[in-house]
């Protein structure tokens, strides 16, 4: 199975793009803003540029498994060696209602 995110709309505080399985599309997705960063990019680059709590993790390929997170309390993906990112998970998110 492979996931392919496709960021194609980006603002001066967010990235919203898709998400594709195998090629067929899943859902929407909202990133944070998108600093260009590249996996291939070196620690100290991605560290330097990285603004905490309000980056996109860098371009490139990651392993991906499933995991129980206590945050969430249920089973969810997780982005395994994101370099200068710990912890990321994909979940859905809460639209605010107004």
């Amino acid at each position: 199975m492979e996931l392919q995110l496709l960021r194609q709309i980006k603002t001066e505080n967010s990235t919203i793009g898709m998400l594709l399985i195998d090629g067929g599309f899943c859902c929407y997705i909202l990133e944070d803003f998108d600093r260009k960063l590249r996996q291939d990019m070196p620690l100290s680059e991605i560290k330097k540029i990285k603004v905490k709590a309000k980056t996109a993790i860098p371009s490139g390929r990651y392993q991906v498994i499933i995991t129980y997170s206590p945050r969430f309390k249920r089973m969810l993906p997780i982005l395994l060696n994101v370099p200068g990112f710990e912890g990321i998970r994909m979940h859905s998110g809460i639209l605010p209602i107004h």
